[in-house]
């Protein structure tokens, strides 16, 4: 029987899975979701519902297990726990701590001499720990969880005070912390820890990093680990998304490469063609390398985002789950590309049969009178996608970690060129549906 964990906010991370095994899996949730939302569950033979992911509990309630699917990077230390209950040999306890946290994870990079793939990045306790950026540029983010979430105390994820902002000194951050009366409260945190519920309560603290913009959109990798080996099933590019989206540019074209808030706009496949054969040789080694420290058998990933600058690489954030775009296009491709990565029937990149790109959709901020989309536009809209219509307040930055206004699309083609000029026509003709007050 194989186990699926995932805290309900990752569902749509455990859809391909669920559907793949179906009633050969149980799936360990810490709440019920609205099941007419996320049908997609009743493919599980069986749901454990833990709400604090108690060890003891779930092994109660569990007879045998062959595999263990975390979709949620916090749990994979329950994830390895419950593996070493039924002598599965894959991801260790120590492996599992490293790859949940992210600053653990930029020290292995560093003990295993890939220190030029990672940015410089440290927990500080006090200012003195801040001087050492000196006057560079800076980001400071959780060392666990997502970009679509944010961990200080009364902060809004949508619009976040501090946490996933670009810094243009550590003068500046200082500056406005003390302003906020932030300061003492944010060394705090730091020199005891933070819990959040919906990560379960796993300890994390904030981490600054020195800021890697990327002057055009940056490499995405997503894959799997079969048998310690590392499978590129996904090359993509990401775009960051701006502050203000201009209609009469593409995609590419509107990439922000050091906006203040660092969220991300769309992202799409590419083939082979479209990198160096010396940076995908660097990317596919830095990952093995990885895998072979760790000594991983068996393991979805999504990232790290590889900002380039020339030859030089830098390795942001690797989760070690399938992430919500490789089941978006398993979705597109009729649920046949999650089974098929995990027989070994697809096992790299070069072999998808189409293009593919998620995106936000952009419009100018203001409150919606009347919305009236097309057909042509609606059959590309993500179910999960937010309800607006008369009264929905567009705000001013659109991005894809945008929880309040989701809007996105799937689109796909047999032509990278078409499929971007499709998410081109996709924006424009949702700026044109919107009537506002």
């Amino acid at each position: 029987m194989n186990l699926i964990i995932s805290q309900e906010r990752s569902l749509n991370k455990a859809q391909g899975l669920l559907h793949h095994f179906h009633k050969n899996c149980v799936l360990i949730i810490d709440r019920l979701p609205e099941i007419n939302e996320k049908k997609y569950i009743l493919n599980a033979a069986s749901i454990i519902i833990s709400k604090e992911f108690e060890l003891t509990d779930i092994i109660s309630k569990v007879s045998t297990c062959s595999a263990v699917w975390c979709v949620s990077e916090n749990l994979l230390p329950l994830a390895a726990k419950i593996e070493k209950i039924f002598n599965i040999h894959n991801i260790s306890e120590s492996a599992a701590n490293i790859l949940s946290n992210k600053y653990e994870f930029d020290q292995l990079c560093v003990k295993i001499g890939h220190s030029s793939f990672v940015p410089k990045s440290i927990i500080p306790k006090s200012l003195n720990d801040l001087y050492y950026f000196g006057n560079s540029p800076i980001l400071v983010k959780a060392t666990c969880g997502a970009g679509g979430n944010v961990f200080f105390p009364g902060d809004n994820q949508n619009n976040p005070r501090f946490e996933f902002r670009r810094w243009n000194n550590v003068s500046q951050f200082i500056q406005y912390m003390r302003a906020e009366n932030l300061l003492d409260h944010f060394f705090y945190i730091n020199s005891n820890g933070i819990q959040k519920n919906n990560f379960s309560m796993k300890k994390a603290y904030f981490l600054v990093q020195e800021f890697c913009p990327t002057n055009d959109p940056c490499f995405v990798t997503t894959g799997f680990v079969r048998n310690g080996k590392v499978e590129i099933s996904l090359l993509s590019k990401m775009a960051k998304a701006p502050i203000l989206y201009d209609h009469k540019k593409s995609v590419i074209d509107n990439h922000a490469p050091s906006e203040i808030i660092t969220r991300d706009s769309a992202i799409w496949t590419i083939t082979p063609s479209e990198i160096s054969p010396n940076v995908y040789s660097k990317i596919y080694n830095f990952l093995q390398d990885i895998i072979d420290e760790l000594k991983i058998s068996t393991m979805f990933f999504s990232g790290p985002d590889f900002h380039i600058s020339g030859e030089e690489l830098k390795a942001i954030d690797f989760n070690p789950r399938p992430s919500g775009w490789l089941n978006l296009i398993n979705d597109k491709m009729g649920m046949t590309l999650i089974p098929s990565i995990i027989t070994g029937g697809f096992t790299n990149f070069s072999m998808l049969p189409n293009y593919y790109l998620w995106g936000c959709l952009h419009a100018r901020s203001g409150v919606i009178k009347n919305f009236q989309p097309p057909q042509s536009l609606l059959q590309n809209f993500n179910t999960e996608n937010s309800k607006i219509g008369n009264g929905t307040n567009v705000p001013e930055y659109i991005n894809l970690q945008n929880k309040n206004f989701n809007i996105n699309v799937t689109i796909t083609s047999d032509s990278q060129k078409k499929l971007i000029a499709d998410y081109e026509t996709a924006n424009q003709l949702f700026q044109d549906s919107i009537e506002y007050y």
